[in-house]
């Protein structure tokens, strides 16, 4: 298993990003209810700078979009125990 989620070969090819952008950090809430996939996915957001606030359920991502105005990207799942992502 790899080290780091950048030394998977499919995400070195999402991380080719355009240097011009690189500025541009945004805050990020990840929404799953698996903790693998939501512990993976703020473990490389956070490798590159990006500000994260992870929930493991929709009705705690609606708390923290009240609680947190300057939310920039959400990445959910799309099925998720109680109210779907």
């Amino acid at each position: 298993m790899p080290e780091k989620i950048r030394d998977i070969p499919e995400a070195k090819r999402v991380m080719e990003i355009d240097p011009k952008f690189m500025h541009l950090k945004s805050k990020v809430l990840v929404v799953d209810d698996e903790p693998f996939m939501r512990e993976s996915i703020s473990t490389f957001l956070k490798e590159y700078g990006y500000t994260v606030i992870i929930s493991h359920n929709a009705i705690d991502a609606m708390q923290k979009l009240k609680e947190e105005h300057n939310i920039d990207i959400i990445l959910t799942d799309i099925k998720m125990p109680g109210m779907s992502g």
